[in-house]
């Protein structure tokens, strides 16, 4: 069973009025805008401060099928690092939202990333980060609706594959207390591709959960996703895996369901589907976060690898 792990909730955004002029660019005043509720930034910048000067004329734009995210980078000392993190769902599930980060590269007197779109009705939440010297400095968070931005098609077919873990442990996190670093990260022992994510049984214990916010219930209700798809394996033995879905993880509206049946695998990779039907009482349209216990005998590995999502456009 996996216990409930609440250390994963970044500091609370501060509620900031619009610096520009609404209506930038000719789009809609609603299609990029502050994002006027109590918010929380992900943990992973909880040493950030908000800087709401530092980012001058942020904003985003649909051009060219994606959406352009920039803002004059004349005040970044030089060497910054500069990332955008976008979140693509409703305000909201804020203990287990998803956040992306990508690289804000120059561009004449700006920075500039530009993001491809799934989904036309889907709000995208987003800050930039900027690092210097160690010091974070956050924007403040912001919401922009892709349609209302002018895009008229998602970006590309809709991309079922989830994570391959190729560059790291993004979206990932333990449910079983504090473990060593070296209890979760991505091995060079792949399926497909250069890395894979392993696993490791604490010495003192008979399985460790992790689980993903990558799941997210607008997968199922406007892509039609089915469940998910994945590759495990052991790296010597036998041992078995359980998964759980949980809607409003971690907050006090949780709800968890968890499969009856556990999955066994051994040395060879296994291909493994699940689908969303065989998680009693499941509340799909809240789901956002997917839970993985991998059980065995203490300090056993666990390697798994090519997440995807389950559908109707998903290749065998």
């Amino acid at each position: 069973m996996l216990a409930l792990w609440t250390g994963i909730v970044g500091h609370a955004a501060e509620e900031t009025k619009a610096d520009r002029p609404l209506g930038i660019s000719g789009t809609y005043p609603k299609a990029d805008r502050p994002l006027g509720i109590s918010g929380t930034y992900p943990k992973a910048v909880d040493r950030g401060e908000v800087d709401s000067k530092l980012f001058p004329e942020l904003k985003v734009e649909g051009i060219a099928g994606k959406l352009k995210f920039s803002f004059e980078s004349a005040g970044l000392e030089a060497g910054a690092a500069v990332r955008l993190w976008t979140s693509a769902d409703e305000p909201g599930h804020w203990p287990a939202r998803h956040w992306v980060a990508i690289p804000m590269k120059p561009a004449g007197r700006d920075r500039v990333a530009k993001l491809p779109i799934d989904a036309l009705d889907i709000p995208v939440v987003y800050f930039v980060e900027a690092l210097t010297a160690g010091v974070s400095r956050l924007s403040p968070l912001r919401i922009c609706e892709p349609r209302e931005l002018g895009l008229e098609k998602p970006s590309r077919p809709f991309w079922s594959f989830l994570d391959g873990f190729e560059t790291g442990l993004a979206g990932w996190r333990s449910l079983s207390g504090e473990v060593s670093g070296a209890a979760l990260e991505t091995v060079e022992e792949p399926m497909n591709g250069r890395r894979s994510l392993r696993a490791r049984i604490p010495d003192n214990k008979a399985s460790i959960s992790i689980g993903t916010t990558a799941v997210r219930e607008w997968h199922a209700r406007l892509m039609g996703a089915s469940g998910v798809r994945f590759h495990a394996r052991t790296v010597s033995g036998a041992g078995r895996i359980r998964l759980t879905a949980l809607a409003h993880a971690f907050s006090g509206q949780q709800q968890v369901s968890e499969m009856r049946q556990t999955i066994r695998i051994g040395t060879e990779w296994k291909q493994i589907d699940v689908f969303f039907r065989e998680f009693p009482g499941l509340n799909l349209k809240q789901i956002d976060l997917l839970a993985f216990e991998f059980i065995g005998e203490p300090e056993a590995e666990f390697l798994m690898d090519d997440l995807r999502l389950l559908g109707n456009w998903a290749s065998d």
